[in-house]
């Protein structure tokens, strides 16, 4: 029986004998149990650990307690010893694997330990359990018995099979021995095969007493674990066998569909290759995972039929990377067609050239946080950046400073995270919107030319761009066109179902192609029934059904869409119409699978799924879906109103069913079509609620600098329920933090949320306003109108400012608003009638023109319409990037 006690035990209820092993965090000692003399193992933290440390012994309790097997050392109970959280062990009489083995191993030796290893992994995966820190260190042995035990528990997860998750970077497992998938760089999930990857480390060390792979920091380990080729152990030691040295290597597979899938595959193998050695002292080659499969239903993450899209996305990046570019790829296609995937073939691409992936997804919920998708791309980046060394962080902050210069803090107001690299910077002057919008553009050219350098390509994926924001949109195009960003690659990928010729993001790619532009499209359709078939073979595998008829049905029900084909599948799995027969084979019934009358649209099918959550699971994810389409731990546990603890524990339901996965601390839906059927599962009438509920949370005991520091997230989900708000109080809250939302919006260019919070402002201003509060009123309106002229609506701009120079309380006020109306009809061309309002505001302080000088401004009126002549047809743009006589 296991006692979790962890308070209640007396400070001298264990006497501590010799220390066994010390760990960074922890240190193991023999030890005794005072009532009875039993002895035991304790687990304690060391001097200077954290409440993370404390935690992790606390989840190996929890973890170990349920693997009653052979091979794991049991957990007795959780006490308070000196003051500190200890865990108390089964006695075994043995060291770790490393010291107590003696390296490198003979294969005698070698295959009895592998052998055993595998068959405890096996056991521990038959419980759906994934170890994450499998190691020499982590495996003791008894060179007098021979028994071997896998311990520390402490980061490890019970997670589906079939539903893994996303890693946590840089943040658990050990360097070395990490798989290429949870080193949190590629999206790939982290399941039972990211084990098989560190056992086959761990044998690679046993044979060889060595690493495949040398690195200094964190970096460089995640590069050689993605994309380093490990050398065969036999070039090494040339006494180990071919057989032996290729199942090692298979382990090591850089994608695990070509590693082992299971440690129960892996064992047969090992005995195969022990019972061959002990017969004649030779290893004959054999064909390897003859008898191996997944136990559970496990999709592979293959692209099947891409093969020439492939080819078009590594041939930009090979011209990227020789310095032919910049690149823009748009990759087109329906929802779920695969676009995303198709992408991530760039991932391991990039870091092969010693280039950087960063990506960002616009959310279709959430257009107005300011550059939020990019905030989110090179957020990835830094993140990057700091698991590096103290040399190669000091390097980036040289180099970002030297590029940015006085305009550092330009940056840093738009992308926060930076901070952790420049630390805080002199804020940039004001200037007009025209030249602050120029400077921006220049700015962050100037900072994406750090990432994009010689030798050092820089792919930059935008996913869901048919929900861009103008902005954003204006940025990219800007860098696609830019021919001083050699190395540069953008792909983009939207939903050519709803980008039709007026909608933005068409528009701007063909003015970026008009001003030369390197851009290629990528349109991608459904899977044919080959592709189907293909993917259902190495699905279910091995097959004792008609994949003819389930292709057809699959076909029928999903129309080839990729997403919907999984989803399905999985659907399928959840409800047993799949299952292994006794042989390990796949069987199915169409006739069952048909009677169960499943939906032919994915959103409905998510929503199905959805529904068989329960109530509170599905109340996480309602309150997730308002809050975006990926939030942070912190930001979901204000939001449903948990600690974090408790919010990992609401949130694993739909993460096992594979609804949301997680990464660097943040959670994210699957797909944006289960965030759409989650969102579509609250009522129409009741979001407006939901949203106002989300907003309060945001806000509840957090200081004013920290509310400032999300006021866009919080301002979105406010004025989402801005008709619920009856508190005046509440009110004038929501006014100061919209005012506030408005302007740093429109200082940092993003003028259409500028114009959504400005109105937002003004309409939960009182009644009568413009006179109780003029100044306040006078102010936003002004900015308002100012938003609506620099977004082109010249006529809106126009009314609202004939209504503020109506009700103008002096001559300074109604100048500022014929200064607008100047503006704004210089903008529309009207030179003529911006000349007379001028003259109207010089008389207003009684500045009269000389009749005089007619002539003059006859002169001045033609000269006007010569450049608006010249013009005609072009843009400033246009002429600012054309090759002047010299170029």
């Amino acid at each position: 029986m296991h006692v979790h006690r962890e308070e209640s035990g007396p400070p001298d209820a264990y006497t501590l004998g010799p220390i066994l092993h010390t760990g960074s965090r922890n240190a193991i000692y023999r030890a005794v149990r005072n009532t009875d003399g039993q002895a035991v193992l304790v687990k304690t933290l060391r001097d200077g650990h954290v409440v993370a440390d404390a935690n992790r012994l606390r989840n190996e309790f929890t973890i170990a307690s349920l693997l009653n097997i052979p091979g794991v050392i049991q957990p007795l109970e959780l006490v308070t010893l000196e003051g500190r959280i200890a865990l108390v062990l089964e006695c075994f009489d043995g060291r770790t694997l490393q010291r107590e083995a003696g390296l490198p191993l003979s294969p005698d030796p070698f295959l009895d330990i592998a052998c055993r290893l595998a068959a405890i992994l096996a056991g521990i995966h038959a419980r759906k359990i994934i170890h994450k820190d499998i190691k020499p260190d982590n495996i003791l042995y008894s060179a007098r018995t021979g028994e071997l035990m896998i311990v520390d528990f402490g980061i490890s997860t019970l997670l589906n099979a079939n539903r893994p998750g996303r890693e946590s970077a840089w943040t658990e497992g050990s360097l070395p021995y990490m798989s290429p998938e949870q080193t949190g760089r590629i999206d790939r999930p982290v399941d039972q095969r990211s084990d098989l990857y560190s056992l086959g480390i761990t044998f690679y060390e046993l044979l060889t007493g060595g690493f495949p792979f040398q690195a200094d920091d964190a970096l460089e380990w995640a590069h050689c674990h993605i994309a380093r080729i490990p050398p065969s152990p036999r070039e090494k030691i040339a006494g180990i066998p071919e057989a032996l040295s290729a199942l090692v290597l298979k382990l090591l597979a850089k994608d695990p569909e070509d590693r082992y899938q299971s440690a129960q595959g892996l064992r047969l193998d090992l005995e195969e290759c022990r019972t061959r050695w002990l017969a004649d002292g030779r290893i004959a080659s054999f064909p390897l995972g003859g008898k191996d499969f997944a136990e559970n239903l496990r999709i592979p993450r293959r692209l099947y039929g891409r093969e020439a899209e492939i080819a078009v996305l590594r041939g930009s990046l090979q011209r990227v990377s020789m310095g032919k570019g910049p690149e823009l790829v748009m990759v087109s296609g329906y929802s779920g067609v695969g676009k995303s995937t198709l992408v991530e073939v760039l991932l391991l691409d990039s870091i092969a050239a010693q280039g950087m992936f960063v990506a960002g997804k616009f959310d279709q919920y959430h257009r107005d946080i300011p550059y939020a998708t990019l905030v989110e791309a090179f957020t990835g980046a830094i993140l990057q950046i700091l698991a590096g060394g103290a040399e190669r962080i000091a390097d980036w902050n040289a180099r970002l400073l030297a590029a940015l210069g006085v305009n550092a803090g330009l940056m840093l107001g738009m992308i926060p995270q930076l901070e952790s690299l420049l630390e805080k910077q002199t804020p940039v002057p004001e200037l007009s919107p025209a030249e602050a919008k120029n400077r921006l553009r220049l700015v962050f050219r100037q900072f994406i030319g750090v990432f994009a350098q010689q030798d050092h390509p820089l792919v930059l994926f935008l996913d869901d761009m048919q929900w861009t924001d103008s902005a954003s949109l204006e940025l990219i195009l800007d860098l696609a066109g830019n021919h001083e960003l050699s190395q540069l690659l953008v792909v983009g990928a939207y939903r050519d179902n709803e980008v039709g010729p007026s909608h933005p993001l068409h528009i701007g790619l063909e003015k970026a192609r008009e001003r030369g532009a390197s851009i290629q499209s990528l349109m991608l359709p459904a899977l044919s029934d080959a592709h189907l078939s293909a993917l259902l073979a190495d699905t279910l595998r091995p097959c004792a059904g008609d994949l003819a008829e389930l292709t057809a049905l699959l076909r029928e029900k999903t129309g080839g869409n990729p997403f919907f084909a999984i989803q399905f599948l999985f659907s399928l799995d959840e409800e047993g119409l799949i299952q292994r027969d006794a042989e390990g084979a796949w069987n199915w019934n169409i006739e069952a699978i048909r009677a169960k009358g499943f939906t032919e649209k994915v959103v409905d099918l998510m929503s199905e799924r959805l529904e068989r959550l329960s109530p509170e699971a599905r109340e996480a994810l309602h309150h997730f879906a308002c809050l975006g389409a990926r939030a942070g731990i912190g930001d979901l546990a204000r939001v449903l109103g948990s600690p974090e603890e408790e919010c990992h524990e609401r949130l694993s339901e739909p993460m096992l069913a594979g609804l949301i996965v997680s990464s660097f601390e943040t959670y994210a839906f699957l797909h944006d079509r289960v965030q759409e059927a989650a969102y579509s599962s609250i009522r129409n009438g009741q979001r407006p609620e939901w949203h106002l509920r989300v907003g309060r949370r945001l806000q509840e005991n957090r200081s004013q600098e920290a509310i400032e520091e999300k006021v866009f997230l919080i301002v979105s989900q406010l004025n989402q329920g801005i008709e619920l708000i009856r508190d005046e109080g509440e009110k004038e809250n929501l006014l100061k933090l919209d005012t506030l939302a408005g302007r740093r919006a429109k200082a940092s260019v993003t003028y259409e949320t500028a114009k959504s919070c400005f109105a937002h402002a003004i309409g939960l201003l009182p009644e009568g306003a413009w006179t109780r509060r003029y100044r306040e009123w006078f102010s936003l309106n002004l900015e308002l109108s100012e938003c609506e002229y620099l977004l082109g609506n010249l006529d809106r701009a126009e009314e609202l400012a004939l209504m503020l120079l109506d009700k103008a309380a002096s001559r300074s006020d109604r100048a500022m608003v014929f200064e607008l109306r100047i503006r704004c009809h210089q903008l529309g061309g009207r030179f003529d009638r911006a000349l007379g309002l001028a003259l109207e505001c010089l008389a207003l302080f009684d500045i009269k023109w000389p009749e005089a000088d007619a002539d003059i401004l006859a002169a001045i009126g033609k000269g006007m319409q010569e450049v608006r002549d010249l013009m005609r047809g072009r843009t400033i743009e246009s002429i600012l990037d054309a090759p002047t006589a010299h170029d």
